[in-house]
């Protein structure tokens, strides 16, 4: 039996909302409702397992993901769907969610999904809270010492590195040391530590609204 848990039920039809909270609830879960992805991004909650209608008209359960994303929350996702399609269920899959189920649900099936996917959650949970972390300290650099510290990811030399951003080697390493020294990082090491916890792109940008791809 899986220990208790936040569930957070996402969907604009109040029926199907209540229907999954009754669910939850009868199989000894606790349940929180919100009426689509807006409103659950407002509340922003720090724990549990959201359950989301796959709401194409909203963008889908991508949209929900790239909100989560952006505030830092470590939420894992299950989608849900009345007609579900292979298509669908693929690009919510691939976009992140642990699951794409059909909607409505008994008990027994909602067990069943969060038989199979609590242990995933505690994983991507933790690992979404590094990852947030690691970026927050990475918003100290300057862009010049984040290309840099980008470069040596890619196990790049100071050399190899100066010509790709057309700087000298001296340059590079100026960069590289403020960058460690704003990390607070003893070495190299730990500061390449911090970048691949961030899982930072080269075109992920920190926003007003949190980090997301540059336009």
């Amino acid at each position: 039996m899986t220990a208790p848990l936040t569930i957070h039920v996402v969907d604009p039809d109040h029926q199907r909302r209540a229907k999954i909270a009754s669910c939850a609830y009868a199989i000894g879960h606790h349940a929180e409702i919100y009426s689509g992805f807006d409103e659950l991004a407002a509340l922003a909650p720090e724990a549990g397992i959201v359950i989301a209608l796959d709401d194409q008209a909203r963008g889908g359960i991508r949209e929900l993901l790239e909100l989560l994303e952006q505030q830092g929350k470590g939420l894992s996702v299950v989608a849900t769907s009345t007609q579900p399609t292979v298509e669908n269920a693929v690009a919510a899959v691939k976009s992140g969610a642990l699951d794409y189920i059909e909607v409505p649900l008994n008990p027994d099936a909602l067990a069943l999904t969060l038989e199979k996917v609590a242990n995933d959650a505690d994983v991507r949970s933790e690992r979404s809270k590094r990852r947030w972390q690691a970026r927050e300290r990475l918003y100290v650099l300057s862009p010049r010492e984040r290309d840099v510290l980008s470069q040596m990811a890619k196990g790049l030399t100071n050399k190899e590195i100066g010509k790709e951003l057309q700087i000298s080697p001296r340059t590079v390493e100026i960069h590289r040391n403020n960058a460690l020294t704003k990390l607070k990082a003893r070495h190299s090491a730990e500061g390449l530590r911090i970048w691949f916890e961030s899982e930072l792109d080269d075109d992920v940008r920190k926003t007003p609204d949190g980090w997301a791809k540059a336009s």
